[in-house]
């Protein structure tokens, strides 16, 4: 993909950025005139020692309304696999067999045939959702992991997952995006935690 593209860009120097205070409030920027590293801020979703609290407990721990819901898609690529995809419901049973040892609660599956012998697998959690795309001919095996509760047990189900189709993990990425989750998740209250 392509993330920047300009005529100019042999002109730009990435290497020493000059910030620009554009007086906006912010909740996680620290003022410009407090940051000593330009790349601070390059970091994941994840609490690191350069995150700042956007959150403020209030004096009381327990909260009788949920506010927000949280969700986390983990995009996990599986290239180079092993196990035979053009079967497509034995994958399925595979998926759903490694989510259940993970710990998770399957509420439905469903398989869908794309072009040829491509499918689409769809596992449908308590927890949240799977979705898995096949593409036999290139060995492939790419997923849409987006949980909205235990979000512990993400990294585990990831190497379980990589692991079923028999993927080298040296020929697989990942990557996470912050997005919604579900409201009225019995959960909700540990899962903020």
């Amino acid at each position: 993909p392509v993330c920047y593209k300009s005529d100019r860009s042999n002109t730009v120097d990435f290497l020493t950025p000059t910030l620009k205070d554009t007086d906006v409030e912010t909740l996680f920027i620290k003022p410009l005139k407090e940051i000593d590293d330009p790349f601070e801020y390059y970091h994941d979703y994840a609490k690191n020692t350069t995150s700042r609290p956007v959150c403020y407990k209030s004096d009381s721990d327990e909260s009788s309304s949920q506010e927000r819901s949280p969700g986390i898609l983990l995009i996990l690529e599986a290239e180079n696999t092993s196990v035979n995809l053009e079967d497509a419901d034995a994958l399925k049973d595979i998926l759903t067999g490694v989510l259940e040892e993970e710990g998770l609660t399957v509420v439905s599956t469903e398989v869908a045939q794309s072009v040829g012998s491509r499918a689409f697998v769809s596992i449908i959690l308590q927890e949240g959702y799977v979705v898995a795309r096949t593409v036999p001919e290139h060995n492939y095996c790419g997923f849409d992991i987006h949980f909205w509760s235990s979000f512990h047990k993400q990294e585990g189900v990831k190497v379980s997952l990589l692991a079923a189709v028999k993927g080298e993990r040296k020929a697989s990425s990942s990557f996470r995006i912050i997005a919604g989750g579900m409201f009225g998740k019995s959960t909700w209250k540990d899962d903020e935690k």
